[in-house]
Formats: structure tokens, sequence, C-alpha cells
């Protein structure tokens, strides 16, 4: 066994030479303790004429360093044919080992499941995260089948073909592969399958790395379903431009289903000619990941109206972050736009000069108004600087600062200022400057409402007069609230004059105590510049009576734009907070169950008759949510939605429900459910007026009752002459059941065809109110055989009077008219003459006897006679 060969790149890996291992006992010398039998195995067997590939084993360096090696070992032999040593074609695999170490390392810490199957399909990788997805330790997997084993069952097919594929050589990208968990659960993986070579480039399995994408399906179906059920349009297109989301909305505004559109192309079916270019831009550019934000174009509906949208454009991404086509968020503005159009004609039309800048001070607005006071036309001023233009040089830093201040959200009132006109003439203006906002809320300008104040001193002196003769109390104060404006009906209702009050403090001398905090703070907000409206207090009167007022107070200023006071426009609601009170007293005595609830839901109106019916107190029920603590848990859903339906200004009548009394007894309460609102037409709340139908629903079961035990066949129709009653008798005579009936439309469905006119017109004359008699019908049973009926057919009414049906009380009558049948034959076969004449002695039947003898003279004279 001694070595007698050496190549050049042995001695370069191992470093040691030719004469340092010629001759020397290869296994005892150079292999490492552990690996001796094996090599020395190796070499027997290439003694013994056997071949051996692909051993792995180390070799140790001069330096100590351990060299991994990959052998093929192969017999010599001499020139008889003998074995005369081993020869060994070895490979240093020292580097790709430390590479497999390194990439099992990272396999087995990935944060990716990764799983490797053998030919057959036996698992023989298994990293940690798989193993925290499934469940499954290393241990428990390896070596079983991953399919059967693992795999949910609907995809195991699927799984194998790829996994096959895999295995010849062709990998494949992103296919769905759910595993079923220790658990039973079922997590959902995307996974990639790669085959796995060895070093002679054979394969010899299959690696998986997958993606737990459970979470982000679920994701998808949350957000397909938000855009589904949005309000607003939203849709779709694939790189083609072909729709490929149309939600609900979008849906309800083009008149077009899902189903008609999913496929087609966008632009070219959908988008009016004029418009194609620009959209497909705006897809081009979301195709190129590019965003477009509130792009307006118009889509055309299926009854071809014009629709109006505004529209976010953004590119839809795959899991690789690729772009896969386009969503776009809309928002229809049909509306919108023809309100622009309209709001763009009125400033136009109106007969105050209206001028409007955007947010460089350019003019973007100049009405007629406008144009006619300063005889610029719109040619001559749009896109000019209105301060540097048009505004004189004393005024252009005031004027600026409005415009500034409108820019940043703030309006300024009655601010005066001077505008010069072509011909240099200076005209007053009195200007209320309010910012302009885009759909966006962004102040995109500023809009000028002006009034001509050239004349206005004698405009405020007519302001004066009609402050003075106005039919509303009406009072102002000063910076220190102190009183300058108190007009004849101020004076007629507190019964102070003028002299009185002029130059007096308001707050301390003619408010009551404790409003003088809350009347202070109004007067300091307009001051501020801050309006208040309906703002309710106390004013006390010369003879100290309580005057209730309900106040408007508006900031005044004075040429300058300054706040120089507060001007409050009043309403006397001593009576109508009268009224209030006896409306709250009539509520409480009425004999009819009331009560209210604020926004919130809880109880604020609980009259007597309602304490009566449930035997809670007000002070039991006040403050409390009426729903969670006074209805059933079944009824909760229902009577909370009739609340929410009030608070949105929609009434709801005759919805019945119970009440649980304080003693636990249920009581059906019939219910209008209308909102309530404020002074400002806002809804605080809801009022229900009920009435306690217990016994009424006793009574209608009770006759439900009676009617199903009754004897005879009763049946009942609705407006539709559906049938919604069909007692016991009914179902006995006609073999149908109730629940084989019920629904379907009586006429055609028991009445034989011939009557079926007769019978369709009777029902139609009980339906407007008249009662038919005693009238025979035929019936169908479900043997087909006819049973004839006499019926009474009435209208049935609904708790207001409305007729609802048609209810008939029948009786069979079959019986009956075969004895009559046969009666008639008896009298018609007998062999004696008979006849019978009505009250008039008018014949009406005879037998054949009477006919023979009518041939007789002595018929012939008795007739005559």
């Amino acid at each position: 066994m001694g070595v007698f060969l050496a190549t050049p790149k042995a001695a370069e890996i191992t470093q040691y030479t030719n004469a340092e291992v010629l001759g020397k006992d290869l296994v005892a010398e150079f292999i490492s303790e552990e690996y001796k039998i094996p090599v020395r195995s190796v070499l027997e067997k290439a003694f013994g004429d056997v071949e051996t590939a692909n051993f792995e084993f180390p070799l140790i360096t001069k330096a100590g360093r351990r060299v991994e090696i990959l052998l093929n070992a192969t017999p010599r032999y001499n020139e008889q044919g003998k074995v005369m040593g081993m020869v060994g074609i070895g490979q240093d695999i020292t580097v790709r080992m430390a590479q497999e170490k390194e990439k099992n390392r990272m396999i087995h810490s990935a944060n990716a499941p990764i799983f490797g199957v053998d030919r057959d399909g036996l698992v023989n990788i298994w990293n940690l995260k798989v193993a925290e997805i499934t469940q499954f330790s290393s241990d428990e997997v390896m070596g079983h089948d991953l399919v059967k084993c693992f795999v949910a069952e609907d995809y195991r097919d699927e799984v194998s073909l790829n996994l096959r594929k895999a295995l010849d050589g062709q990998p494949t990208g992103n296919f769905d592969f759910p595993l079923i968990t220790k658990a039973g659960r079922r997590v959902e993986i995307l996974l990639n399958a790669t085959p796995r070579y060895d070093e002679v480039g054979q394969i010899f399995g299959v690696t998986g790395i997958g993606q737990d994408i459970t979470e982000r399906i679920a994701q998808e179906q949350e957000y397909i379903r938000l855009i589904d059920t949005a309000n607003a349009p939203i849709f779709g297109v694939d790189s083609e431009g072909r729709v490929n989301i149309w939600n609900k909305k979008a849906a309800e505004i083009m008149q077009y289903t899902t189903d008609a559109v999913m496929g087609e192309k966008l632009v070219e079916k959908y988008i009016t000619k004029d418009y194609q270019e620009a959209v497909n831009n705006v897809l081009s550019e979301a195709l190129n990941g590019v965003e477009t934000a509130n792009f307006e174009f118009p889509l055309i509906t299926k009854a071809g109206r014009r629709v109006e949208i505004l529209l976010n454009a953004t590119p839809r991404y795959n899991e690789h972050g690729a772009v896969i086509g386009m969503i776009g968020i809309g928002q229809d503005i049909t509306d919108r736009t023809a309100q622009e159009q309209e709001y763009m004609r009125l400033i136009d039309t109106a007969n105050a000069p209206i001028f409007g800048v955007d947010i460089n001070g350019r003019v973007n607005i100049w009405n007629r108004k406008a144009a006619d006071i300063m005889q610029y036309s719109n040619e001559d001023v749009l896109g000019k600087d209105l301060v540097a233009e048009f505004i004189s040089k004393e005024y252009k830093i005031p004027v600026r600062s409005v415009l500034e201040k409108a820019f940043e959200g703030f309006e300024t009132a009655n601010f005066e200022f001077p505008l010069i006109t072509k011909a240099g003439r200076r005209v007053e203006i009195l200007l209320n400057a309010t910012p302009r906002y885009n759909e966006r809320k962004e102040v995109m300008g500023m809009v000028g409402i002006g009034q001509d104040i050239t004349e206005r001193i004698a405009q405020e002196q007519e302001h004066s007069r009609m402050i003075d003769t106005a039919n509303a109390p009406i009072f102002g104060v000063d910076t220190d609230g102190r009183v300058n404006i108190w007009n004849r009906k101020a004076a007629h209702i507190m019964q102070y004059t003028n002299e009185d009050v002029l130059g007096k403090k308001l707050v301390e001398q003619f408010i009551s105590e404790e409003y003088r905090v809350a009347v202070r703070s109004v007067l300091e907000k307009a001051f501020e510049g801050i309006e208040t409206a309906n703002f309710e207090f106390p004013l006390i009167t010369k003879a100290g009576r309580r005057v209730e007022i309900l106040l408007n107070a508006t900031p005044r200023y004075n040429e300058r734009g300054e706040v120089m006071g507060m001007v409050g426009i009043g309403q006397d609601i001593t009576e109508r907070i009268a009224q209030e009170q006896e409306y709250s007293r009539l509520i409480d005595t009425a004999n009819a169950p009331i009560f209210g609830v604020d926004v919130n839901g809880r109880v604020n109106i609980w009259n007597r008759k309602a304490a009566d019916i449930m035997q809670y107190t007000n002070e039991d029920v006040l403050g409390k949510d009426l729903v969670a603590e006074f209805i059933l848990n079944e009824y909760k859903i229902p009577v909370r939605s009739v609340l929410e339906k009030a608070f949105e200004g929609f009434e709801t009548a005759n919805f019945e429900f119970p009440l649980i009394t304080k003693a636990g007894r249920r009581v059906e309460i019939l219910l209008n459910a209308t909102p309530r609102y404020n002074e400002r037409g806002e809804v605080m709340g809801m009022v229900g007026i009920g009435q306690d139908i217990t016994e009424r629903i006793a009574q209608e079961q009770e006759y439900t009752r009676l009617i199903d035990s009754a004897n005879a066949p009763i049946f009942g129709v609705d407006a539709n002459m559906c049938i919604n009653i069909f007692n016991r008798k009914a179902q006995q005579i006609t073999n149908f059941t109730y629940d084989e009936v019920v629904g379907k439309k009586y006429v055609e469905t028991f009445i034989s065809p011939e009557h079926q006119g007769i019978v369709h017109e009777i029902m139609s004359r009980a339906l407007k109110g008249n009662e038919t008699a005693s009238f025979e019908i035929s019936l169908i049973t479900k043997t087909n055989r006819a049973v004839n009926i006499l019926l009474n057919a009435t209208a049935r009414f609904d708790q207001h009077g409305q007729i609802v049906g048609v209810v008939g009380i029948g009786q069979d009558i079959t019986d009956r008219i075969a004895q009559e049948q046969e009666y008639t034959r008896l009298i018609d076969s007998a062999n004696a003459p008979i006849f019978g004449v009505d009250k008039r002695k008018d014949m009406y039947y005879s037998t054949k006897m009477d006919i023979e003898l009518y041939t007789t003279p002595a018929v012939d004279e008795m007739e005559q006679t």
C-alpha cells in the first residue's frame, strides 16, 4: 500500500513533495484516524478489481490542514492483466463542501419556507421556516412523501405535475402549493420548484423556495371586497387596457354590469373620441409606474349619457413589483361640474361686482358687473396682477394683506378699498374676500364679492333707518361692550329707551348673573371677527321680566377692515319656549306611549303613558341607552337601524317591536319613528309615537286560530291575488297543504278555466271594497276533482283601513248540487207529467210526458184559457 505515484497537483494540495511520499504507506501516514478503515476498504476493493466512484474522504496536508477529496479509485493492471495497485483520480472539494455547508446553513435559517425532495418525492430538506409554518419538525417529515402527507388534497395532482417537471429539468415558477399544518390549518404557499443537480450534472431531486401568501390572499380578498362595496366608482385595466376590475358603483353609474365590461377595451368602448388620446396617455403613464391624480374625463353610460369622472390612476403591481395594470378610483363629478357652471353663471349675472384671483394674485374671475363698474372687459384684466395694476398706491399693502389672509384660509368681511377705473375714476368697494378651495380642500385663490359704496354715507343712513324700524330687536356694542345701537323693537321689548342704554355696559347692566360669562364670550368672539349664530340668552326688562332672545352676533368693521364692535340681530323666542314647554306637556299627558332619544340613542323623552305601560319611571330611563337596556337581543339590530335612519332624516312608519317592562312582561309596540330637529334644521334625535298593540296581536292570533279550525273552507289572497290564508278545511277539501299553495295565484291554481274570468272579476270587485255573497265556484283539487263551493268574498283591511286583500268563507255544496241534479233527473224521467210554475205562474220546467201532452187539443185549449 505504499505510494508510488504522485502528481504535481497532489503535491500542491498536500504540500508534500514526491520524495516525501513515494514509498510511504498512504493510509498509515496521510489519512486521519477516523477515515483509515473506509479508505483501506476502498483500496482493498480496488485490489480485488472493484472500482469505487465518488468516494469522499479527507487528506491531511503537511501543515495539518484538512483537505476534502472526492475520489474515483480504479485498479491498475500489469501486462498480464493482473491487478498491481490502485490509481485514484481525485477532486479537491474543500471549497465546494464549505459552500454547500453555507448553503445548507442559509437554507436552514432562511426567512422563507424551503424544502427538498429526492426523485421519489420523499422529503430530504425541511428548513426552520417551513417547520415553523407547518408545525412539523424536520425529524417528523424526513423520508415522508411530500405530496401525499403534507399537500392539500385538491392540489395534489397539480403539485405532483410541477415536481415532475422540475425532475425533468424544467424550473417551475410561482405555482400554488397549499400545505396542511400539523393542526389541520391550510397555509397558502407560492412556490418556485428548481431541479437539484449532483456533481456530474445528474438531477437527483427538487428544491422548493416558497412564500407564505396566506395573509396576502386574505388581504387581496378583503381588498377586492372593499373595492366592490366602495361608494366611489373603481375600475381597473390590464397591461393591454382591457377592463379587469369594475365595482358595483361603477356598474351603477355606467349601467353596464361587470360581466358586460370584463375584457373590453376601456378606451375604445367607453371613452368619447375627443378624450381617447388623453386617457391613453394616463394609462401609459400608469403602466410605466407613474400615478396621475385628479384627471377629469367623461365616460359614456349604456344609455348614452355623459358622466364626468375625476380620477386618480395608480399602477397595479404583482408580487415581483412589476406593473400589471392600472386601477382608477373615481368620483362622479357630473353634478359638481353642473354646479360649478351654474355657480359661474350666477357669478357672471350677479348684480354685485365679483372678481377672483389665483394664488399668484392674478385675476381669473371678472363678472359683468365688475366690468360695467370698472369699464375693463374680461380680456383687459384676466391674467393681470390685481394689486399691481388696479389698486391705488396707498392701498396696495392692505389689499395684498387681505389676499394673503384668504390664501391662508381666512375670510375678510366688509373690507373697504378703492379700485381705479379705465377712465381713472376711483370707485370705493366694500368687499367680502373669501378663500376658494379645490376638490382637495386646498386654497386655490380668493373670490371677492363687492359692493360699490361710493354713496356709502347715504346707504349707511338708510341702513341705520332699516335697523331702527326692523321688526326684530337689534342692538350693538363697541369694543368695550358699551351699547351703541338700540333699535325701536329692542326698546319696545325691553322697555328701555335709547337714552337709558346708549353708552351702558350691556353685560353688566342688562344680562342676568348666570349668563354674563357666556354673553361676554360671544362679544369677545365677535371682536375677534368670529360670528356666533343662534345663541340663546335672556335679557332683563326694565320691569324685571325675563325675555328669551335667539341672537346672531356679527362683528362690525370700520373702513379699514378693523372690528369696531358687534351687532346682534335677535328674535324674541319667549313665546316659542313657552310653546315648547306646552309641547312637552302635551307629550307627557298623551294617551299614547311616546319616547325620544338623542343622537347617541340615549332616552331623553319618556311620557307618562310610556312609564305606565313599561313600569319604568323617568328617573329609571332618562340618559340610558334605549336599545342596550330595554330591547330584546333579537330586536336590537332592527331597532338600532330605525334609530339610525331617523338620525339621517328618514321617518319609519308602523314598525313593530317588543319592549320589556320592568316586571319582565313583553309589550308589543307599533311605532312611528320621526327625526327631531333643532332650530338650525339639524337632526338632534328621534321621537317615537307608539301604540300598544299587545291585545291586537293576541286578537289576530285568536282570529287566525278560529279561521284555521273553522269547519268551513276559508282562504285569503293579497292584493296580487296570491294565496296567504288557506285553512285546514280548505286543505282537507282540496288535498293541498298550506305550504303547497301559499304565494300561488288563486284563480289560475284552483279555478276551472270556464270560471276563471268571473272569479277574477269578483275578486277584483272585492279588492275595491265591493262584497260578493253566495256565488258558486268550481275548485280543482290536487287529484283534479271538481269541488263546488258557495262563497262569500269580502275585502280585508289593515289597521289604517286600507284594503290589503280578500278573504273568502265557503261552503262545500258538491253533494247538494249532486242531489239537485239527481232530483231534476228523476223529475225529468218520471212517467207522470210534472211541471212547475214560478210566482208569476210561468212554467219553468216540464217533463217529457208534458211535452207529449202539449200536442193534444186539451192542452191547446188549456193554454188558450
